[in-house]
Order: C-alpha cells, then sequence, then structure tokens
C-alpha cells in the first residue's frame, strides 16, 4: 500500500492498518492543521516508556524503547498540541541562541505525566 500525505490524514484512532510509526506521521500532519488535544494523542500512542518535558512550559518528549534513535516531540500550548515530530536521542537537535549546537533532551526534566490525563479544557 503507497502511504501518502493523504493516507496519513485518512487515520482515525483504532484504525488497525497503522502502525505507532505510522501514528506519529498522521498526528503529525494533522497537528499541522487542527490543534489537537495532547491527552487524545498520548491514548492514541500508548504508553510511553519515559516522558522528559514539562505541559505547562510547552514542551515534551515521549519514549518508546522500540525507538532508539529518535522519539516522539510534542509543541503544546494550553494542552493543545501545536506542532508534533521526532527528535534525535543521542546527538545535538538544537542550537543555543547564539547558535551553539546542544541536544535539548539534556536540558530536559523528567516528567511525570499526570497533567497529560487531564483534557483540554481542565
Amino acid at each position: 500500500m503507497k502511504k501518502d500525505k493523504e493516507w496519513y490524514l485518512a487515520w482515525q484512532p483504532g484504525n488497525a492498518a497503522y502502525a505507532r510509526d505510522d501514528i506519529i506521521v498522521a498526528v503529525g500532519l494533522r497537528s499541522s492543521q487542527d490543534a489537537l488535544c495532547l491527552r487524545d494523542i498520548i491514548s492514541w500512542l500508548g504508553v510511553p516508556d519515559k516522558v522528559n518535558g514539562n505541559a505547562e512550559t510547552g514542551s515534551i518528549v515521549y519514549y518508546f524503547t522500540s525507538q532508539e534513535e529518535t522519539a516522539a516531540h510534542f509543541d503544546v500550548v494550553e494542552k493543545q498540541v501545536k506542532n508534533f515530530g521526532v527528535i534525535a536521542r543521542h546527538r545535538d537537535n538544537a542550537l543555543t541562541p547564539d547558535g551553539k549546537p546542544f541536544n535539548l533532551l539534556d536540558a530536559m526534566e523528567e516528567y511525570n505525566g499526570s497533567e497529560m490525563k487531564k483534557g483540554c479544557n481542565s
């Protein structure tokens, strides 16, 4: 089956034809068009092995042991996902304001995820 943009945008929660990596792409495409509730995205992807970041300050990284090189990265505003994609786990993946490369994950604290279970309007 050809996986093009339209195929990913046709994804609906619970569709067994989409693997977790497909869901990450589908949600990423959809979040660029619509604000999605972080709680819903988490329920679609499953329980993470680890979470870093903070939903209140706008950035969460969601780890699965099956993805050794990358992790799912959410940009969040008021519990709505505004951007979604993947981030490299073991190399520089961001720049400081003065242009020096660094690994953003090294600057993040572990996050207990309790805020992710609340609704978008709670």
